[in-house]
């Protein structure tokens, strides 16, 4: 015990403090993801809360859809960017990906569920249901870009 020697200080400084630096890194950028999935569950429960009257109406049905598929793109890339940058497991893409489609549909249904629940909103689409599925493919592709153009630099920077 006593006063570390200078190989136990070198040890380290080159093992150690690296490896918590990456864990730091991975932790913040965990934590933003997390917060953006968060942040967008809120705001869907609070869009669902809105009475038919006070939502805007979109000219085509399929505008709707559309939108569906945007909003659960994003939900699903933020929610499959935060299981991409785990620190401690390596999950698959086939993992990510189901665990991307499962959450989906979930939230989808809930939605459409808690719309039943809101005056002048017609819950339990399977239309509405299959957007969200689709956005979760979607954000699928996008949390792909984002591991390739958002963090995978930082990785290869902090390698360096």
């Amino acid at each position: 015990m006593g006063i570390p020697r200078l190989t136990e200080k070198k040890q380290l400084v080159t093992h150690v403090l690296p490896a918590c630096d990456k864990l730091l890194q991975y932790s913040l950028r965990r934590g933003v993801c997390r917060a953006a999935f968060i942040f967008w569950f809120i705001n869907l429960f609070v869009f669902s809360s809105m009475p038919g009257n006070d939502t805007p109406q979109l000219a085509i049905l399929i505008g709707d859809k559309i939108v569906h598929t945007i909003y659960f793109a994003l939900g699903s890339a933020a929610f499959m960017l935060t299981l991409m940058q785990h620190p401690w497991r390596n999950y698959s893409m086939v993992v990510i990906f189901l665990s991307g489609m499962a959450m989906a549909l979930v939230v989808g249904v809930f939605d459409e569920w808690h719309q039943t629940f809101t005056p002048n909103r017609h819950g339990n689409s399977p239309g509405d249901i299959m957007a969200n599925l689709t956005g979760g493919i979607v954000g699928f592709y996008a949390a792909l870009l984002g591991k390739k153009f958002i963090i995978q630099p930082h990785d290869l920077a902090s390698q360096k």
